[in-house]
């Protein structure tokens, strides 16, 4: 299917969003390039990675599984892109 000069990829069944914004930048080099700026503060791609383990980490800790659904409220922040 394609609309105007865009052609629309179908959604594939499973897709990890920290797979595709993080680790994908990490590992063609872009670790230490800035992806996002908060309150006059800068965090990397490596940075978010490190945030994004800490919280997984955390909700494994709290015996979380896979599928499992969690309800997190945070202000907007980098800790809020993490979870």
């Amino acid at each position: 299917m394609s609309t105007g000069t865009y052609q629309l990829l179908p959604l594939p069944q499973e897709l990890n969003m920290a797979s595709y914004i993080l680790d994908r930048n990490i590992n063609v080099g872009r670790g230490e390039r800035i992806a996002i700026y908060c309150q006059g503060e800068t965090y990397t791609f490596n940075d978010l990675f490190t945030l994004t383990n800490k919280a997984g980490n955390t909700l494994r800790e709290l015996g979380v599984g896979r599928e499992d659904r969690v309800l997190v409220i945070l202000q907007d922040s980098p800790e809020w892109l993490a979870n």
